[in-house]
């Protein structure tokens, strides 16, 4: 936070990242609140993020904002987010805004996965269906995470059995295996390599080994996933 020339009003600005690098052309809203989902143009909407990814909001209003940021491939500023868009959630939400004040934040976006059958949502599986939230360890709930089936215990490099969209403001997921058995089940924020330093990640924890049987004829369970950035010890 630093001083605004402005006593009457403040202003936001900061960097839009994807896997911690910047992002140019994205665009960052303000909401008042999150009855849309943080859909559509909102309150205000910045100018396409630089090469630095930096971008900038001033003249704000003294209020609380909720804020996003979206970049899609065709350039449009607004329209749903498709396969190989950016999107993220700045996960403060909802910011404080004080007159006379200048805040500096970062908003790191995810990719979102392709949605036909064979890609990295695997859709068209046929088995039984996990629903729930995923939330930070205030219990509050986290967007842009993805939640994870493995098959086996050690999951390491290998490709997970599901593997759900990023998870809106909202933090809810649902994802289908592709067939009744024990999974290994856990949420982190990027898909690709290892978890790293600084990622959002967890594990279920209703099991010593994270592991949870499912079949098809039984009820949908409501599962709750705690993320947390991963340190170095």
């Amino acid at each position: 936070m630093s001083s605004y020339d402005e006593p009457y009003s403040g202003a936001i600005e900061g960097r839009v990242l994807f896997a911690g690098k910047p992002l140019p052309g994205a665009y960052v809203y303000l909401y008042h609140s999150v009855e849309d989902d943080l859909k559509g143009q909102g309150y205000r909407m910045s100018a396409p993020t630089d090469a630095d990814g930096y971008f900038a909001f001033d003249g704000l209003t003294a209020s609380t904002y909720f804020i996003s940021a979206r970049k899609r491939q065709d350039g449009g500023r607004v329209g749903p987010v498709r396969a190989d868009d950016y999107f993220g959630v700045y996960p403060e939400n909802p910011l404080l805004v004080r007159s006379g004040t200048s805040l500096q934040i970062a908003i790191e976006t995810v990719r979102k996965l392709k949605e036909e059958q064979a890609s990295e949502t695997f859709t068209g599986l046929a088995g039984p269906i996990l629903k729930g939230e995923i939330v930070d360890t205030l219990g509050r709930p986290v967007a842009g995470m993805h939640l994870f089936a493995y098959t086996e215990r050690v999951i390491g490099h290998k490709r997970p059995a599901a593997l759900s969209s990023p998870t809106l403001v909202d933090g809810r997921f649902e994802l289908r295996l592709p067939e009744s058995g024990e999974y290994y089940i856990g949420a982190r924020q990027f898909y690709g390599d290892s978890p790293a330093p600084g990622e959002m990640f967890g594990m279920y924890d209703e099991s010593a080994d994270h592991g949870l049987l499912v079949e098809m004829e039984q009820p949908i369970k409501e599962l709750r996933i705690v993320v947390e950035p991963i340190t170095l010890n």
